[in-house]
This record gives structure tokens, C-alpha cells and sequence, in this order.
């Protein structure tokens, strides 16, 4: 539980610097919503339990131009090399078995 509240604050002040909510705001915007919708279909193509931060974060990094590219691209991050650590990572996670009805 502790490792899932270190993670949650970090993605909660990414989520709300993209226009998440805040005070004003009453739902998030349009981009976070598109980040989230994103994530649900990644986790759900990769056959994942559950959206995890790699989803997120790769839902992000998907989206071009964003915030989040500037961002990492000011702290003189490496875009391509965190997307391709962030799909292995992804590939790591176990998958559930598809449903198979005849």
C-alpha cells in the first residue's frame, strides 16, 4: 500500500500540471482524460490486471507535442530511450490468460 501512495503523488502533480483538477476545475481536461483513456486501452491490448504507472507514463510520452516532452526534454531527458525502457517494463508485467468462448 505504501509503494502505491509513493506513486500516486508523483502521477497526481504530473496528471494536475497537464490539466488535471485542481480547486477550479471540476474534471480534468481533455488531454489527461486522453492520457487515462489510453492507458485503459494499452493495459487492456497487453492483457494487464490493471493500469500501472508504465501505462501512464507511456500514454504520455505518446502524446505528441506535449507538456510532458517539454518538460523532459528542459532536464535534457532522452525521450526514445525512456519510451523503450518504460515498453520493456510493460512487457514484464504478467499477462491474464484472453477469454475464449466457442
Amino acid at each position: 500500500m505504501h509503494g502505491a501512495i509513493k506513486i500516486f503523488y508523483p502521477l497526481a502533480k504530473v496528471l494536475t500540471y497537464l490539466g488535471g483538477r485542481t480547486s477550479k476545475h471540476k474534471s480534468f481536461s481533455a488531454q489527461v482524460q486522453a492520457v487515462v483513456k489510453n492507458s485503459r486501452e494499452q493495459a487492456l491490448q497487453r492483457h494487464h490486471r490493471c493500469i500501472e504507472r508504465e501505462h501512464l507514463l507511456m500514454s504520455m510520452l505518446e502524446q505528441r507535442p506535449g507538456r510532458i516532452h517539454e518538460i523532459l526534454n528542459a532536464l535534457g531527458g532522452d525521450i526514445a530511450h525512456l519510451q523503450q525502457k518504460t515498453a520493456e517494463a510493460l512487457a514484464a508485467y504478467p499477462r491474464l490468460k484472453p477469454n475464449i468462448y466457442f
